[in-house]
């Protein structure tokens, strides 16, 4: 087909041109790429660029692949060039030293296998650390798109961990140890992930947010999360994601800001907490056991998925009060107690230990207030108002309430005020002696009086089809009670009758 392209042309001409076309060829030969070559290590000696270590016997410049071998342990005597390492699975434990860098720029390490690093990994394009577990003592380098994956690297003392470019943590579990460093200040980009922190080590954010909790493991953090890092900066910020819980026990500088949108941070002190505002948005707090910080004017306003205090057997006092449009949950033994007004609109749920009232209307009382089994709504021996009150199971008591009660069952105590009352199933007691003056609609379940008089006598009383009415074989004063098809029990009351 070329000779045909030439017709007409003299022949010496013709000749020339085929040479030009000939050569041209032939350059573009000589500047090809060679392919990249793969090659499995057999471990003769440590060096790994002997070629009588790898089969075949050319050192790698695509995937070197990793399995039992006599030498695991590889000296780096040169600058390292190669896609990936694949490891086998069951492969043992490896170990790299050298001076020099190892850069991967394709796959990276493709496997779950254990290496100890004494030497320099870097890793580049979009290549990953997989699911290695790395001991590193040297220097590792994520740049350009690459991803630390799920593996577990541990920085001990001596060892870097470096982040730059745009490259991601991914959810990987980074740990630094002793004088052994995480560092995102080099980040190109607004910051990133990685699956957990932990460990005694420095952790250095720059002025980048990053995002932790990924993996749902728990873990400690004793080191410092600080700013700044090998390339400084101000200002990082971190948020806890997932369902795991980050311990915090060390006092931390950065000063981003501290956003909790899964699973908690348990803490001790609020320097623990950096020295930015705290958002919670679907996350929570643990106080550690035997603290009782108040972390109440730290918080920004609480977003729309909420809050979770976990009081953890302590007794801890907000002296500021909480807003936004999320709610509360309360978990955990020990109390909450609220000493300001609070003006969030979100859901108020109370499922273990106790929410007191430390002051006259502290409540919200625009939220929907559930008290679950193992919960406690104490008023504190205050006037309160809250407009919608469910108790599903646990015990509302001792204070002045205004408001709509329904009930599913649970512990009424002590309550006065202009409240009203609806049980619709399950058995609600009624201990103490109430005073509510808004009325009582039995509609299902049982209301049972647990002691003398602890019925409110002023509160018109009816129990509709469906109801029971239980005065528990004690003495009992209703002024106005209506039967409408339901049942009385636990002997007569005194009061009028209908």
């Amino acid at each position: 087909m070329l000779l045909g392209k030439f017709s007409g042309v003299p022949a010496t001409r013709r000749r020339s041109a085929r040479s030009q076309l000939l050569a041209g060829a032939a350059l573009i030969v000589a500047i090809a790429p060679a392919a990249a070559q793969d090659a499995t290590w057999l471990g003769l000696t440590s060096n790994y660029f002997s070629a009588s270590n790898w089969n075949p016997n050319t050192v790698p410049t695509g995937t070197a692949y990793f399995d039992t071998a006599p030498t695991t342990v590889v000296q780096i005597g040169s600058p390292v060039s190669v896609g990936g390492w694949t490891f086998a699975a069951g492969a043992p434990a490896y170990t790299f030293n050298g001076s020099y860098a190892v850069s991967f720029g394709g796959a990276g390490i493709v496997g779950s296998p254990t290496i100890t690093n004494n030497a320099t990994l870097q890793f580049f394009n979009n290549s990953t650390a997989g699911a290695a577990n790395i001991t590193n003592n040297g220097l590792i380098n994520f740049g350009d798109f690459s991803s630390a994956g799920s593996a577990t690297i541990t920085a001990n003392s001596g060892g870097h961990t470096y982040f730059s470019g745009n490259a991601s943590g991914g959810t990987a579990n980074l740990i630094a140890n002793g004088t052994g460093v995480v560092d995102f200040s080099q980040l190109a980009s607004a910051g990133t992930t990685a699956g957990s922190f932990q460990g005694s080590g420095n952790f250095f954010l720059g002025s980048k947010t990053i995002t932790v909790g990924g993996n749902n493991l728990s873990t400690t953090v004793s080191g410092v999360i600080a700013d700044g890092g090998i390339a400084g900066g101000a200002g990082g910020a971190l948020v806890k994601e997932g369902a795991g819980i980050l311990t915090l026990t060390g006092a931390n500088t950065y000063s981003g800001g501290t956003t909790i949108t899964g699973g908690f941070i348990n803490f001790n002190a609020a320097s623990n907490l950096g020295t930015g505002a705290i958002t919670l948005n679907g996350g929570g707090l643990q106080w550690a056991g035997g603290a009782t910080t108040d972390i109440s004017s730290r918080l920004a306003p609480l977003g729309l998925a909420g809050a979770t205090f976990d009081t953890n057997g302590n007794n801890v006092t907000f002296a500021t009060g909480l807003s936004g449009d999320g709610g509360i949950t309360k978990t955990g033994a020990g109390t909450l107690k609220f000493t300001a007004g609070n003006a969030y609109t979100g859901a108020t749920n109370i499922n273990g230990g106790t929410l007191l009232g430390g002051a006259a209307n502290v409540f919200s009382a625009a939220s929907a207030t559930t008290v679950h089994a193992g919960g406690t709504l104490d008023l504190g021996g205050f006037a309160q108002t809250i407009n919608a009150l469910t108790l599903a199971g646990g015990t509302l008591q001792h204070g002045q309430l205004a408001g709509a009660i329904t009930s599913t069952g649970g512990t009424i105590s002590a309550v006065t005020g202009t409240a009203n009352l609806t049980t619709t199933a399950g058995t609600t007691m009624l201990t103490g002696a109430n005073g509510y003056s808004g009325a009582t609609n039995i509609n299902g379940g049982t209301l049972l009086g647990g002691n003398a008089n602890a019925f409110s006598a002023v509160s018109a009383t009816t129990v509709n089809t469906g109801g029971t009415l239980d005065l528990g074989n004690f003495a009992q004063t209703i002024n106005a009670l209506t039967l409408a098809g339901g049942a009385e029990t636990g002997s007569a009351p005194s009061g009028a009758r209908a």
